[in-house]
């Protein structure tokens, strides 16, 4: 029983774990708010998360914010990207509603509008992570990001339920808003990481298990 409560013991590190994963989710939200900073935030906690939960590094608030600081900018100008792509799908969207959705021609344009903003979000899901995790160039990172949701389709679009699971239970019930954005995490990690070594060399494989990331 004395072993229970030992501080190497496992019970106090799945404790620790929890802990650090739900101080990832309160930084991630609070880096969000300005809402121009969610890029770069999701970026910061999924390298955290990385680190620290899968990895089992110590210090969570500096991998988040040594994250953040050093994908602030290719982070931030994706993320931009994609709301000006989104707000364009959305305002066709609902021109296309104002000028009579019903019709069999305005039906086929909006089910391409959705399709477009559901890309959109698949792409954020999987371009972000992507950041965090390997180092190229703005054009490199859409471009392999693209690669990979093609090649991986299946499996990112498992993010997005994922992901509305998350949101509708913090929604829900408040009190979930400190556990949701790791519980996504949790799931969105495994599958990611999945996808992102079939592309990695076996030497950087091993350097990661040695925990040289």
């Amino acid at each position: 029983m004395a072993n229970l409560f030992d501080y190497n013991g496992k019970f106090y590190s799945t404790m620790s774990k929890i802990a650090d994963c739900i101080v990832l989710g309160l930084l991630w939200m609070v880096c969000s708010v300005p809402v121009i900073t969610i890029g770069a935030s999701s970026c910061a906690f999924y390298y955290a998360y990385t680190k620290c939960i899968r990895q089992e590094c110590a210090g969570v608030w500096g991998a988040f914010f040594h994250g953040f600081k050093v994908n602030f900018k290719q982070a931030t100008v994706s993320w931009l990207a994609m709301i000006v792509l989104a707000a364009v799908e959305l305002f066709d969207f609902f021109l296309l509603l104002a000028r009579g959705g019903d019709s069999p021609i305005a039906m086929i344009l909006l089910a391409i509008v959705v399709l477009f903003l559901i890309g959109i979000v698949l792409m954020a899901l999987c371009l972000f992570p992507y950041i965090a995790r390997y180092e190229n160039t703005w054009t490199e990172s859409v471009k392999n990001c693209v690669l990979i949701l093609f090649s991986n389709f299946v499996w990112v679009a498992l993010l997005l339920p994922i992901l509305l699971a998350a949101v509708l239970t913090a929604v829900s019930v408040p009190l979930m808003v400190l556990f949701a954005p790791s519980a996504y995490m949790f799931f969105a990690n495994k599958i990611l990481e999945h996808v992102f070594q079939k592309y990695m060399r076996p030497e950087d494989l091993e350097a990661e298990q040695q925990g040289e990331w």
